[in-house]
Order: C-alpha cells, then sequence, then structure tokens
C-alpha cells in the first residue's frame, strides 16, 4: 500500500514526500506540472500528470476516479486548494477504504471561506480585524464611508470554479478608493470579497493535528521575511514557543469545528501591544511545514499514524530557534526590498544593507531549505535551475526591448 501525494510542485508537497519517505512508506507523487519539483525526488517511487482542475474539474476528477481504481492507495494527501477543494466535495470518486486526509465538507468549507471564518472566529470571541463584506460596487457605495486605507482585499474563497473551470485569485492591497473600486471590478465574477483594515505586526502561524476537535499536536512558527513584504507567504522562517494566547484562540477554532487532520491558524500579533489578530485559517497543510518537520514536529507522518493507524499518541517536544528559507521567495524578498516595491504606498522597506546581506546569505550552514536536501538533491538543483532561467529570460527580454528602443530612436 502507499501514499498519494498531489500537488507534487508545491513546497508542502516537498516536505510529505520526504517525510513519509525517509519512514519508508511508499510514495505516489503528482501534479499536474510535468516539471513539478516533487516528481523529482528519490522517495517518490511513482509519479504521474492529472489534468489542471482549473482548466476543467470534471476532467480531473473522472482521471482520478479511473486512476486510483488502478492504484494501491491508503491515503491521499491533496497539498493546495486546487485539488482539495473538488476533492473534498466530490469525496464519491475515492474506491471505499481509501482515505482522504481532509476534514468533512463542512468544516472544510469553513476553513476554506474567509468571510465564514471571520464569523466563526467573531462568534467565539477571538479578535479579528475590522472587516466588510462586498461583492457589488453598490455595495463599496453603501460602505465607502466606513473604509480607512489602506486596506487588504481578499476574495471570500482563493479557488473557485464555474462551468468546470476554474480561476486562482491572490490577496492585494488598495491604497485608495480608486485602486479599491478596481479590484472589486476584479473580483466581480468571484463572488464576495472581504474588505479587511491592514495589520501592522508581525506574522506568525499556529499548527495543529488534530482528532475530532481534540488537539493533539501543535506547534508555531514567526515570519521573519515575508512576499510581499506588506504581508505574504513567508521566505524566511523560525520556531518559536508556543504562544498561549494564540494557542488558545486556535484550540477554540479546532473544537467549534470538530476538526479532523492538520490545520493552520495565520495571525499577525503585535509584540509591543501583545494584540493578536486572527487573519485566516488554512484548512490543510501549509507551504513551511519544512521548518516543523526539521524542528521535530513530523506532522506529515503523525498524520499518516493518525488516519490510517489509528494512532494518536505522540510527544508534543519541538526546538526552538530552527530557521527555513524558500529560496526563490527569499531572492524575490531580495529583489523587492532592493526595488522598494510593494503593492502598499508608504511601505518602510528594509535598508539596500539588509537586502545585500539577505542576498549574501542566501544559502548558510545552519538552515533548512523547503526544496535543496543533501540527501534528495535533484528537486533543489532543477528548482535552481529554474531561478536561473526566469532571470536569463528576463535579461534577454529587457536587452530585446532597450533594442527596439535604439531602433526607435534611431528613425
Amino acid at each position: 500500500m502507499s501514499v498519494l501525494v498531489l500537488d507534487a510542485n508545491s513546497n508542502a508537497a516537498m516536505a510529505i514526500i520526504r517525510s513519509l519517505g525517509r519512514k519508508g512508506i511508499k510514495v505516489i507523487a503528482a501534479d499536474f506540472f510535468p516539471r513539478a519539483l516533487g516528481l523529482k525526488s528519490r522517495y517518490a517511487k511513482e509519479t504521474f500528470c492529472y489534468p489542471d482542475p482549473l482548466e476543467n474539474v470534471s476532467l480531473f476528477l473522472k482521471f482520478m476516479q479511473q486512476k486510483l481504481k488502478e492504484l494501491s492507495v491508503e491515503l491521499i494527501i491533496p497539498t493546495t486548494d486546487r485539488t482539495m477543494a473538488p476533492m473534498v466535495k466530490n469525496r464519491n470518486i475515492i474506491p471505499e477504504g481509501v482515505i482522504l486526509a481532509a476534514p468533512e465538507n463542512g468544516s472544510f468549507q469553513i476553513a476554506q471561506d474567509k468571510i465564514k471564518t471571520y464569523n466563526l472566529a467573531r462568534d467565539c470571541g477571538i479578535p479579528v480585524p475590522r472587516a466588510i463584506f462586498m461583492g457589488k460596487y453598490d455595495e463599496f457605495l453603501r460602505h465607502s464611508y466606513e473604509i480607512s486605507y489602506p486596506v487588504v482585499v481578499k476574495p471570500a474563497q482563493s479557488k473557485n470554479w464555474v462551468n468546470d473551470k476554474g480561476c486562482s485569485l491572490s490577496v492585494s492591497y488598495a491604497n485608495n478608493r480608486d485602486e479599491l473600486i478596481s479590484l472589486l471590478k476584479q473580483y466581480s465574477y468571484a463572488g464576495e470579497v472581504i474588505v479587511q483594515e491592514y495589520v501592522q505586526a508581525g506574522g506568525c502561524g499556529i499548527e495543529i493535528l488534530a482528532d475530532r476537535g481534540e488537539v493533539l499536536l501543535a506547534f508555531q512558527h514567526n515570519r521573519l521575511r515575508e512576499v510581499p513584504i506588506s504581508g505574504g507567504a513567508s521566505s524566511l522562517r523560525e520556531s518559536a514557543p508556543l504562544n498561549r494566547e494564540l494557542f488558545n484562540y486556535t484550540k477554540k477554532l479546532i473544537n467549534k469545528l470538530h476538526w479532523t487532520g492538520v490545520i493552520m491558524a495565520e495571525f499577525k500579533y503585535n509584540q509591543e501591544q501583545k494584540k493578536a489578530y486572527l487573519i485566516e485559517l488554512n484548512g490543510r497543510f501549509w507551504g513551511s511545514l519544512n521548518l516543523a518537520i526539521a524542528s521535530g514536529i513530523d506532522f506529515p507522518y503523525y498524520l499518516y499514524l493518525l488516519l490510517v493507524k489509528k494512532e494518536k499518541h505522540y510527544l508534543n517536544e519541538y526546538k526552538i530557534g530552527v530557521k527555513a528559507k524558500a529560496i526563490t521567495k527569499d531572492i524575490e524578498w531580495v529583489e523587492s526590498a532592493l526595488r522598494k516595491s510593494d503593492q502598499l504606498e508608504n511601505m518602510q522597506f528594509p535598508s539596500r544593507g539588509q537586502a545585500l546581506k539577505a542576498m549574501s546569505r542566501l544559502f548558510e550552514a545552519n538552515m533548512c531549505y523547503d526544496f535543496q536536501s543533501w540527501d534528495d538533491p535533484m528537486p533543489g538543483i532543477y528548482e535552481l535551475i529554474s531561478i536561473a532561467n526566469s532571470y536569463l529570460l528576463r535579461l534577454g527580454n529587457l536587452a530585446r526591448k532597450r533594442q527596439h528602443a535604439q531602433k526607435v530612436s534611431g528613425t
């Protein structure tokens, strides 16, 4: 029997493939992208590609239904909403006896939907940033007097499907009325959006493994660098002691959702004021998963033990101060810092010296990396090749633009 890991190009999938593979568990890795980095891992004993769920979700589900009949799989682990959302909604395609690493549909829908999460948090007495829910421009006119800028604009769901065709929607920022109106028009086809006050504070995550609302394992990481710099995915993170306030907030949510599986609660935390805000829930494995494993909490293996072996007694101890880096994202962070480019105006950017120091220390001895690993080198090598190719392509495009400008100016 084996474990099927989907979305093999994601940071989380890479961590899961290595975690289970190192434990001697047979891993099958799959992605819609043929050059997905997880497919290069020595721990992926079998690999295949499936149709992109965002291009045609019905085709993806039909393919997976047939593929699961052919494979000898005991556990399926989707690692992004691209596959998680359609698999949770269509569990009927999964053969009897095969476990999907996802909570029940009702709990997942609340965690996946930022507005439902927001309302749940308020019901539980958990602090959240001030927010307004909008779907159309006329709703903006009704609420415009309540808005103070800058604001964070989030679609209720990051993945949205209409007539089999899906789209990926990201978090954006608006510095003024015009920018907000433009974003609302862009997101108009995706249903409601949440317009939220921008909180200037450090980002951190509380990661949990739970069984029917009971917390079995807990871990905390603090974000040291994020892309974009104003707030986003972490490029550098560090394991930290559990903040009891944030942990207790997360426990409330887990209990209310009767959650089984892994989940991350993302917070903004103002250290000086000791004030916390819940930003969102991530009802699946998170991008910085490799840090938790390196620190001593092997979430993928413990999830396997819980769901497949029905074991749930683990030692919840981990090392503090362990750091993990996502190379591609960290290069983006350096470039944003040097260019002083971000969606938010009046941002306090890192100094040029800080950016250059980060670039000079891109690789450090006492650091773990999302894709680079001595015992499994190929994914990390391919990531570096991909980075080099992208910058060569950019340089080539820049040279062509300059040549074109010279020709125009010479005529």
